[in-house]
């Protein structure tokens, strides 16, 4: 099992505000599930929070820490762009 952890004090200011503010589901739904790995919780019991596979949720991981809050928020921008 792998978690994100130890993030910094401005890091988990920056994705509770994603989590309050944003306006796009998946991307609130990302930042949530970061601050809770943080907090402790297995992979798996994301997955099932968040109704997506186990590998979606390490794909979050590596995107937000190869990227930071934008490696979140970058791929739903590209796929709404696409289609509207």
């Amino acid at each position: 099992m792998r978690f994100v952890s130890n993030l910094t004090a401005s890091d988990i200011i920056t994705l509770e505000e994603g989590f309050r503010n944003s306006k796009v589901e998946k991307f609130r739904d990302r930042c949530q599930c970061l601050l809770l790995s943080n907090k402790g919780h297995k992979v798996k019991r994301l997955a099932n929070i968040f109704s997506v596979r186990t590998r979606t949720i390490y794909t979050w991981f590596n995107r937000y820490l190869a990227s930071g809050i934008i490696g979140l928020f970058f791929k739903i921008i590209i796929i709404r762009n696409l289609f509207y």
